[in-house]
């Protein structure tokens, strides 16, 4: 997790949102293209696996703007448009 803009809001990746609802994951799997004249990645994707399920997620620089995050359950699912900005 890190401090994000002045206002105080704390900005979180995808990985911590997964690691604060099921803990600590016990494998991990990545792929990353990256972007040969900027020299960032320019799309990354992840599975972590955790004893009880797994997350998956892919982020962007070069992409559309979009921020979603969606939690499957057996009873249902939930649904954060803006993931990564808490308070």
């Amino acid at each position: 997790m890190r401090r994000g803009r002045r206002d105080g809001h704390r900005v979180l990746s995808p990985k911590h949102i997964a690691i604060r609802i099921w803990g600590r994951a016990y494998r991990v799997l990545g792929l990353v293209e990256r972007d040969p004249q900027l020299k960032v990645d320019r799309l990354t994707s992840a599975i972590l696996e955790f004893p009880s399920g797994q997350s998956t997620f892919t982020c962007s620089m070069q992409l559309v703007p979009y921020q979603r995050s969606q939690f499957f359950g057996t009873k249902g699912r939930i649904e954060s448009k803006f993931p990564s900005t808490l308070r």
